[in-house]
């Protein structure tokens, strides 16, 4: 296998595609995905990529979870890979995101701000913020979905070199979407990906932000290039570090 990993530098891999019905098939997808990427890759996915919301299935959604977890993390080494899980503790359940890492979970967060519209405060507790925190020399934050619209939470993750997004957006608001995607990329000077499902009630619209704020539709790969990272912010220097 081949690496791409090059002074540092990691590749981003957004993967979007819609979620399944089936669980199994969700599972099967990701598992190629990552059993096919060149190492030093990092996959997202969107929002609940595993299951969908499963608003009528909460507790098979959530155990079926844990299982696909297990069954993805072996795939990891050298590899990192985030996703969102319907996560049960006690009598409540949490949209939680995880990152794997050398067959590890090596971070986890639960979704903050709802969203009230989906009525998700019906079924899910929110979780207590988001903070930026460093993998393999990389700053990495992460908003989910509904908490890119919260600037304050922007601000809470200034000085990462990367912030992903993985959501399931609405296709009716879907340049607020890409807007926002791209107005955090240029405030942050960092790369921002943002991760959509595919399926018809979705934007569809998954794209990759360079620090500058261009942006990819299409072909979503890409190289965290920390020099860019830093020459963006030498350039325009609001007094990020």
């Amino acid at each position: 296998m081949t690496t791409s990993k090059k002074n540092n530098q990691w590749l981003i891999f957004a993967l979007p595609f819609v979620t399944s019905q089936t669980y199994e098939d969700n599972t099967q997808y990701i598992k190629n995905i990552l059993l096919n990427i060149d190492e030093y890759t990092f996959v997202i996915t969107s929002e609940l990529a595993l299951t969908s919301f499963a608003y009528d299935d909460f507790d098979k959604a959530s155990s079926y979870s844990e299982k696909a977890i297990s069954l993805l993390l072996p795939l990891t080494q050298n590899k990192m890979f985030l996703t969102t899980v319907i996560h049960k503790e006690k009598d409540q359940y949490f949209n939680r995101a995880v990152l794997l890492y050398n067959k590890k979970i090596v971070y986890t967060q639960d979704k903050y701000k709802l969203f009230t519209l989906g009525e998700e405060t019906k079924y899910f507790t929110a979780g207590s913020g988001v903070q930026k925190f460093e993998i393999d020399g990389l700053k990495i934050g992460i908003l989910i979905c509904f908490e890119l619209r919260f600037t304050k939470l922007w601000q809470d993750l200034q000085g990462c070199d990367i912030i992903v997004v993985p959501a399931k957006w609405g296709i009716e608001r879907q340049t607020h979407f890409t807007s926002l995607l791209k107005a955090l990329a240029i405030t942050n000077q960092c790369y921002v990906v943002g991760v959509d499902d595919n399926a018809k009630e979705y934007t569809g619209l998954s794209n990759i932000c360079s620090p500058s704020g261009k942006q990819k539709f299409k072909k979503l790969i890409q190289i965290i290039d920390k020099q860019e990272i830093k020459k963006t912010r030498r350039y325009i220097n609001i007094g990020l570090e």
